[in-house]
């Protein structure tokens, strides 16, 4: 699996840029609910 990585790297950069745009969709529609309160710590 990772020989067609190495065979064929421009595949393995738009897969990449795929999984970083999905995450950053996921942190975009995570509720603010779900962050824990902070403080600061002075």
């Amino acid at each position: 699996m990772f020989s067609k990585f190495i065979r064929r790297p421009v595949f393995a950069i738009v897969i990449s840029i795929v999984i970083l745009l999905m995450g950053g969709l996921a942190i975009m529609k995570l509720p603010t609910s779900q962050f824990p309160e902070i403080s600061p710590p002075w």
